[in-house]
């Protein structure tokens, strides 16, 4: 099956399209590193290591969007299953630890710049 949007579901759950949930919500702008953190080494190299992380960002959301993003991830993290676009821009499915953001930054109902990261990525069906 190709994957052609962003998608999120519980572990236990189907993946569903963004845009196809009980409150839609919209696609987000997503950023995708192979590795979790940077080792600079003694001969001007650098190396990655840890699992790929994610991120998907609104610039903002309707407290709707939020509440149903919530649903996945009721408290600080949850284990969620996600479809985004990888270092190709090539959508591919995870599991991972979706992280919620400590600050929210509020205006008129809205939440603006809106970031999930996504932690511990691992393809599905690699």
């Amino acid at each position: 099956m190709t994957i052609t949007t962003f998608q999120i579901a519980t572990l236990a759950g189907a993946l569903t399209d963004l845009g196809e949930l009980a409150t839609p919500v919209i696609e987000p702008r997503s950023t995708y590193q192979p590795y979790a953190v940077s080792h600079d080494l003694g001969n001007g190299m650098v190396r990655g290591s840890g699992y790929p992380v994610a991120t998907w960002t609104w610039d903002f959301i309707s407290a709707a969007e939020r509440t149903m993003l919530r649903t996945y991830c009721t408290g600080r993290s949850s284990r969620v299953q996600i479809a985004t676009k990888d270092d190709s821009l090539a959508y591919k499915a995870y599991t991972a630890v979706m992280v919620w953001p400590e600050i929210e930054e509020h205006f008129a109902g809205r939440r603006l710049n809106f970031t999930i990261e996504f932690h511990t990525l691992v393809e599905i069906g690699a």
